[in-house]
C-alpha cells in the first residue's frame, strides 16, 4: 500500500512538471521574438523542470541537484526573466512606490552641494571613506551631461562628465515619472542633480534623483 501511495506520488510530481515545463519552454520561446534575454532565462527555467530535459543536463554537466533546488533555480530564473520582459511592471510595483516613501524622510536630510568632478576625485582618492562621508545625505551635484541613456533594466539615467569628457563622473539614476523632465536635457548642457549616494560602479552613482536646475 505504501509503494502504490508512493508510486501515485511520484507519477503526479511528474504530471506536473512536464504540464508547467511544457508551458514555460513555450512561453520562453514565444518571448525571445521580443526580449531575448527574458526569453532565454525562462527557457533555461524550463528545461530544469522538464524531466527528460533535466537529466540530459544531469548526464552532459555532471550535476545532480535535488529537487528542491531545482525548484529554487527555476522560480529564480523566472522571476529576473520576468522582469526582463516587463521592466516597466516590476518598477511600477517595487521600485517607484518605494522611492515615493523614500520622498518625505529625503527632505529632512542634510544637503552638500558638490561638482561632479569633485565627487568623482573623492572617491578615486577612497571610495569606502566617501561613501561614508555622504552617508545619509542628499548630494546636490553639478557638471555637465555627458549622455542621457537607459541601462540593462530600462531604467533612465543622466551621466555628468568628470574633466576627461570621455570618462564619466557620476551616474544619476531616475524614476520613470522623470522621464519628461530629463527628455529635455541634452548632452553637453550644465545641469544640477540632488540624490542619494549608491555606491559606485566604476564611478559614483546617485539614485532617486531629480533635476534641480
Amino acid at each position: 500500500m505504501e509503494t502504490s501511495q508512493q508510486e501515485k506520488k511520484i507519477t503526479l510530481s511528474h504530471v506536473f512538471a512536464w504540464i508547467f515545463g511544457i508551458i514555460f519552454l513555450l512561453g520562453g520561446i514565444g518571448t525571445m521574438t521580443s526580449n531575448l534575454l527574458g526569453g532565454i532565462l525562462i527557457v533555461i527555467a524550463s528545461l530544469l523542470i522538464l524531466p527528460p530535459a533535466y537529466e540530459v543536463i544531469k548526464e552532459k554537466a555532471k550535476i545532480n541537484l535535488t529537487k528542491g533546488v531545482r525548484i529554487l533555480i527555476a522560480v529564480a530564473l523566472l522571476g529576473i526573466g520576468t522582469i526582463f520582459i516587463n521592466p516597466d511592471g516590476y518598477k511600477e510595483a517595487y521600485v517607484e512606490p518605494l522611492a515615493d516613501k523614500k520622498e518625505e524622510a529625503r527632505k529632512e536630510k542634510e544637503r552638500v552641494t558638490i561638482s561632479a568632478i569633485a565627487l568623482h576625485k573623492e572617491f578615486e582618492a577612497n571610495g569606502v571613506a566617501t561613501e561614508e562621508k555622504y552617508k545619509d545625505k542628499i548630494l546636490v551635484v553639478n557638471g555637465i551631461i555627458g549622455s542621457i541613456d537607459r541601462d540593462i533594466l530600462d531604467s533612465p539615467f543622466v551621466t555628468l562628465q568628470s574633466d576627461n569628457p570621455y570618462i564619466t563622473a557620476v551616474q544619476c539614476m531616475f524614476a520613470e515619472k522623470d522621464v519628461s523632465v530629463i527628455s529635455t536635457l541634452t548632452k553637453g548642457q550644465s545641469v544640477t542633480v540632488e540624490g542619494e549616494l549608491a555606491g559606485d560602479l566604476f564611478h559614483p552613482l546617485l539614485r532617486n534623483c531629480k533635476v534641480t536646475q
